[in-house]
Order: structure tokens, then sequence, then C-alpha cells
């Protein structure tokens, strides 16, 4: 599915095509559009140490690409 340019990725894990950006940080009104939109999730703040991600499945959870 494709919205404003925007599409959401297949999850590597369950093979559906739900894996949503996930969004750190104080969020652009771009951004909060998308979210409003469903094809992208709120991350909360950058963590400091740790991986973070760069998708989350909508439909199991998993979440991957290290950023």
């Amino acid at each position: 599915m494709v919205i404003n340019g925007f599409k959401k990725q297949k999850c590597p894990k369950c093979k559906k095509q739900e894996g949503l950006e996930i969004i750190y940080g104080a969020q652009t009104r771009e951004e909060a559009e998308r979210i409003k939109q469903g094809i992208a999730k709120p991350g909360g703040l950058r963590p400091e140490s740790g991986p973070v991600f760069k998708w989350s499945c909508s439909s199991c959870g998993y979440v991957w690409g290290k950023t």
C-alpha cells in the first residue's frame, strides 16, 4: 500500500505488508500526518544505547532495520 508516496514495508518474519516506519523524537507536521494515516508509528525518545530500529510490523510486532 502506498499513501502519499510512502509505502508499508513487507515484514521479514510474517511476510505481511504491514511494516510501519518508526519515528523517534519530536515529530514534524509531515511525520505526524504519516502517523495519523497509519503508515508510521511514534517510537518515543531515541534510546541513548541499545538497538534503534527503522520498521515495526503492525501485524506481528516484529521490529527490524537497525539504524
